[in-house]
C-alpha cells in the first residue's frame, strides 16, 4: 500500500514538472524575442525621430564608434539622407518578422547582432529600412551601436535592396550616382 502511494505521488510530482516547464518555456522564449523586438523598435524610433527633426546629433549618436570611424562621408550621408526622406510619418511595420538576431559566445566574451527591417509609410512616400545594429559586444565596445543604416524608396527595391550582407557597410547608405 505504501508502494504504490510513493509511485503515485512520485508520478504526480513528475508530471507537475514536465508540464510546468512546458508552460513557462513558451513564455520564457516569448520574454526573450519581446525584448529583442523591443531593442529593435527603439533604435528604429530613434532613428525616424532623429530624421524627422533632422537632428545630426541624435542621428549620429545612435552609431557605433566603429561605424563613424569606418564611415566614408558620415556627415555627408546624414546631408543626404535628411533632404531624401520627404513626409510625415503615417505608420510603420516590421512585417511581423522582427530583428534577426545572431549570438556569437566565446569565453567571457558575447556580441549580438540585429538585422532589421521594416516598412515606413509617410504621406508622401513609401520607404524601406534596414538597421544592422550590435546592442552587445563585449570584446569591442566601440562595436555598440548601429553600424549601417539604408533606407531607400520602395520603387527603388531592385535596384538599391539586396542581401543583408550586402547591405553591411559602415554608417548611412547613400547611392554612388548621387
Amino acid at each position: 500500500m505504501l508502494y504504490k502511494k510513493s509511485v503515485v505521488l512520485i508520478s504526480m510530482v513528475v508530471l507537475l514538472l514536465f508540464s510546468s516547464c512546458s508552460l513557462g518555456a513558451g513564455n520564457f522564449f516569448k520574454k526573450i524575442s519581446m525584448t529583442d523586438q523591443d531593442i529593435a523598435n527603439k533604435t528604429f524610433e530613434q532613428v525616424l525621430k532623429s530624421i524627422q527633426s533632422k537632428d545630426k546629433e541624435a542621428l549620429q549618436s545612435l552609431f557605433s564608434k566603429k561605424a563613424l570611424k569606418e564611415a566614408k562621408d558620415f556627415d555627408g550621408s546624414m546631408d543626404y539622407l535628411f533632404d531624401f526622406f520627404h513626409g510625415e510619418v503615417e505608420s510603420w511595420d516590421d512585417n511581423d518578422s522582427g530583428p534577426i538576431v545572431d549570438e556569437l559566445v566565446e569565453g567571457w566574451q558575447k556580441i549580438t547582432e540585429y538585422k532589421s527591417f521594416y516598412n515606413v509609410f509617410t504621406d508622401k512616400q513609401k520607404y524601406y529600412v534596414f538597421i544592422l545594429e550590435y546592442p552587445v559586444d563585449t570584446a569591442r565596445p566601440d562595436n555598440v551601436g548601429v553600424y549601417s543604416l539604408r533606407i531607400i524608396k520602395s520603387e527603388d527595391e531592385e535596384s538599391q535592396w539586396g542581401y543583408w550582407q550586402d547591405m553591411k557597410m559602415a554608417g548611412i547608405y547613400k547611392p554612388q550616382n548621387v
